[in-house]
């Protein structure tokens, strides 16, 4: 117990940790896109988002609808799916990974995967998965991230046709005593295909093995939820609950920077009438290197380039501008 002690203290003293950094002096922006709409580009929300060379695919799960965006001038592109439960149509689409041939979207309204081919953006195939708040395609393995209560896992492999191959990951013990099915799962991995998970009521970070062994967990400085220990359920369920929601700070992300070797954190942090986003930057040994970066956008995602896409939303009248910013890391 002492010996954890002095480690713990030592991460939280590095001196080669930059604590309260101004977002500026850690991030360059590269450049801002905006998102052109019109009747058939409309958005009504970004729910998640992937960048390759083929443009910007955002996740549209208000509208049930995947959106390609030209990454250059932001025009419409292409539109995958609609709002249905037929063939290559979406319930509630809120996840999306994208490999060299096909696109997949994780739809957890209809419990399903649906997969596109990339070359002609048509619907291919789908198969079922029992929940899928987070999806990537590494290897040939599509994962998926959602606590299964009954099995204790809360990541899940299969192949790209929908075989199931193998769960793992820890569900924090808090999850399991209140049975809380929405808690939140990110996860991202490596070049060397470590896994990073980290759930949205809990404040830890895990680290697993390409064998998807558990190598490593950090308890972060602060719970960032707090269990109501009596009458959870009655008062869940009651308005006073959304006050109770904004007074703590949700986990929402974790990403990889791939080339730089580093990890991002991000927390969705209320304040009394908006909210805005921590970032906290760790080596991918879970070392701090910054901590407490504020940022007014949200974290979409970070391609293989190390370029991260953070969304900025513009309220003007009746309308919403919808920006991506593309930013490097400054070394």
């Amino acid at each position: 117990m002492k010996t954890i002690f002095i480690m713990m203290l030592l991460i939280y003293l590095n001196p080669l940790t930059n604590f309260g950094q101004d977002f500026k002096s850690v991030f360059k922006l590269k450049k801002e896109i905006v998102l052109q709409q019109n009747d058939k580009s409309f958005i009504s929300s970004i729910h998640d988002c992937f960048v390759d060379s083929t443009g910007i695919f955002i996740v549209d799960s208000k509208l049930a609808e995947v959106k390609l965006f030209d990454n250059e001038s932001g025009q419409l592109k292409a539109l995958l799916g609609k709002k249905g439960n037929g063939p290559g149509e979406f319930i509630t689409p809120v996840a999306i990974s994208v490999n060299n041939k096909y696109i997949f979207v994780s739809d957890i309204g209809a419990r399903q995967i649906k997969v596109f081919d990339k070359k002609h953006l048509k619907y291919k195939t789908q198969f079922y998965i029992l929940d899928g708040r987070e999806i990537k395609a590494v290897n040939n393995r599509i994962y998926s991230a959602y606590d299964d209560l009954q099995s204790k896992t809360s990541l899940h492999i299969f192949t790209l046709s929908g075989n199931h191959i193998e769960d793992f990951g820890v569900i924090p013990r808090m999850t399991l005593d209140y049975k809380l099915v929405s808690d939140g799962v990110s996860f991202d991995y490596d070049n060397d295909d470590n896994i990073y998970e980290v759930h949205e009521m809990a404040g830890q970070i895990y680290k697993y093995n390409s064998k998807n062994k558990l190598l490593h967990s950090l308890k972060l400085k602060t719970e960032t939820y707090k269990p109501v220990k009596k009458g959870f359920n009655s008062f869940y369920s009651k308005e006073k609950s959304l006050n109770w929601i904004k007074s703590w700070s949700h986990l929402v992300k974790i990403s990889v920077l791939k080339k730089s070797n580093l990890v991002i954190l991000s927390y969705e942090n209320y304040t009394k009438n908006s909210a805005n986003y921590i970032l906290n930057i760790y080596t991918t040994n879970l070392q701090p290197v910054y901590q407490d970066i504020v940022s007014k956008y949200r974290l979409l995602f970070i391609d293989l380039n190390d370029n991260l896409y953070f969304l900025d939303q513009k309220i003007g009248g009746s309308s919403i501008k919808f920006i991506i910013n593309k930013y490097g890391i400054i070394k």
